[in-house]
């Protein structure tokens, strides 16, 4: 039998689902292709939300079509702008948990990056 190997990713939701309870509000930073969102979206339960970021039209459709087929499309806010404004979306300290997974979509265009 072959050994799974946690990724970072696995690592971090470990992490994360300790800390994040059943009507948290949390952030993702970098929507991406929604994996991170869902996540998110999943462990902040049915009175939990999360605001989701990202500066590619196209990121936000995959993302909101990935929550749509997981029936979470009511728990989260995309949000087509820059994680460097999250200050115009949220109060100051309202977030349980921000994510960020830096880079580009997955797929996309390379020279399009978050840093």
């Amino acid at each position: 039998m072959k050994k799974r190997i946690m990724t970072i990713t696995d690592w971090v939701h470990s992490v994360l689902q300790s800390s994040i309870e059943e009507g948290d509000f949390c952030i993702d930073a970098t929507a991406g292709k929604g994996k991170d969102t869902l996540f998110l979206c999943e462990n902040v339960g049915e009175s939990g939300r999360v605001l989701a970021f990202d500066i590619q039209e196209d990121a936000i459709h995959q993302a909101e079509q990935l929550l749509a087929n997981a029936g979470m499309q009511e728990r989260v806010r995309f949000v087509l702008d820059g994680h460097e404004h999250m200050d115009q979306y949220a109060e100051e300290e309202s977030a349980s948990v921000v994510l960020f997974n830096l880079g580009y979509l997955p797929g996309g265009d390379h020279n399009l990056a978050t840093k």
